[in-house]
């Protein structure tokens, strides 16, 4: 702890911390300290170390969430990325209804519909789910990559109907 007070941002000196606490077994300290350093990681882009710490923190209490909302739509990107479409659809469930007003709500859509067409295999929900993105949030800086996608969607489908 002194250590870290010195070097707030050290992530090794995280681990180490994290791994002692566990060690410990006192959740509420867990819990605390896994969200600073989640935090940090997403800060550094560090996704590997991030998205194992949300797994870890999951398997620790099935209904963990971050409570630094703004983390959750790059984690759930970043899980989507690596893929760990599981986890992602785990960060983004009921978010939209949690936090209806929250700027991450078009990311959030978007990783919705990236998981419908690709690992659900439900490219007619995702399609929705982008128009529906577009329609809400079209000045949103997601909106052009969620109109690009949706684009290749559909010529995706239209060649697969020609004869």
């Amino acid at each position: 702890n002194d250590d870290l007070r010195d070097r707030p941002n050290d992530l090794s000196l995280h681990a180490r911390l994290h791994t002692l606490l566990l060690a410990e077994n006192y959740t509420p300290k867990i819990e605390d300290h896994t969200e600073k350093y989640i935090a940090l990681l997403v800060k550094s882009l560090n996704w590997r170390e991030a998205l194992d710490l949300v797994e870890e923190a999951i398997a620790r209490r099935a209904d963990w969430m971050p409570r630094q909302v703004e983390v959750i739509a790059p984690l759930a990107r970043a899980a989507l990325q690596k893929g760990r479409p599981q986890l992602a659809a785990t960060l983004i469930r009921g978010f939209d209804k949690k936090f209806p007003n929250h700027p991450d709500v078009p990311q959030i859509y978007f990783v919705g519909a990236q998981l419908m067409a690709e690992t659900a295999h439900k490219p007619d929900e995702a399609r929705r789910i982008l128009k529906h993105l577009l329609q809400r949030h079209g000045s949103d800086p997601i909106a052009a990559e969620a109109g690009r996608y949706l684009e290749v969607m559909n010529r995706i489908a239209a060649g697969a109907r020609e004869p």
